[in-house]
Formats: structure tokens, sequence, C-alpha cells
């Protein structure tokens, strides 16, 4: 486990008077225990941890860390308590006060950084923000780059159907939209 998610567990587990951190780890179902581990599922993901990272920082999958971080976006007794944690003035622009905010796995070398600021780091056809892939418009094989203007960020869903030829292209205006071709 990496030292900043036990920062933060030890933090919810202070805050909601659990004792050990490593209660909000195990599987123990009780409600203080659950809505202790969405609150800290909510703050790896703020602290810049994939969907997929937090899974496997807190032994779950990444659909119980996206239901945890939508949990505590909808209830205001979590989200106050969260707020609380980490200092935030906007729910959408966090202070993190806690620990360093750390970039997500797939942001590392910083070389999407800003791909995702270009394109607000939401899926271009549907709007999807929970996980996101780059799709590079000319692969690098073939001579493309790393450069904004030559890549999409689309979910899963829309990248596969790009890959399978059933999306095209439209150039519009920057950055390019992708349209369901017409039958």
């Amino acid at each position: 486990m990496e030292e900043n998610t036990r920062i933060i567990l030890k933090a919810v587990s202070s805050r909601m008077n659990l004792g050990d951190y490593r209660h909000i780890v195990g599987s123990n179902k009780s409600a203080d225990i659950v809505r202790a581990r969405y609150i800290a599922m909510f703050l790896l993901r703020k602290s810049g941890l994939s969907y997929p990272a937090i899974g496997r920082e807190l032994g779950k999958n990444h659909v119980t860390a996206i239901n945890a971080c939508r949990a505590v976006k909808s209830k205001p007794e979590l989200l106050k308590i969260a707020e609380g944690l980490i200092g935030i003035t906007d729910s959408e622009s966090p202070m993190f006060s806690l620990i360093e905010p750390k970039v997500g796995q797939y942001l590392d070398s910083g070389k999407w950084r800003n791909v995702f600021k270009y394109y607000r780091a939401v899926c271009q056809v549907c709007g999807w923000e929970d996980i996101v892939e780059v799709h590079h418009r000319i692969p690098v094989k073939n001579g493309g780059n790393n450069e904004p203007e030559n890549l999409l960020i689309l979910c899963p869903i829309h990248h596969r159907m790009l890959h399978m030829g059933l999306l095209n292209i439209k150039k519009i205006d920057p950055p390019e939209m992708l349209k369901v071709p017409k039958k």
C-alpha cells in the first residue's frame, strides 16, 4: 500500500472514529465502514489515482471505486466529511491539504497532461469522464505524435468502436468530433 493511501485511510478513520484504518480495507460491510471506505475512495480519486489503482490499493474492483465516488458526490453528509478532510472550496476544484496531489498512472510520465487539459478528460463522443483512454488519430508507428491535435480522449466503448470501424472522424473545428456513421 502506498504511503499516500495510508495517510488518507488514517485521516478518514480518525475523522469517523473507526480506530484502525485497516478496517476500511477489509471486507466489513457495516454502514460506518462502508461510508468511510467510500470517502477514502473519493479522496484517493481527488488525489489523482485512477479507478483501477484505487481498487488495487483497497482490494476492490474499479466499479466499486466509481460507485463510491458517485455516492460521495450525491450524498451531502458524505461530501461534507470529505470536504472537511481535504479543504475543498468548490467540489470540482479541490485544494488537497492532506497530501501532495499525485497524478494517476495514466499521467505518470506527464505526456498526457496537455491532452487532458485540451479535451477536459472526457470522452469526445459521449462526455463520459469516469474512465477514458487516449486514441492516436495517426499511430506513432505511422509518423503520428503525442500532440493534442493528433489525439482524442474516448471512453473504452467508443475507443473500441473507432478501432472496429464503427465510428468515423469528422473534422468540424479543433477539437474534432466523432460521429456515428449513417447506414
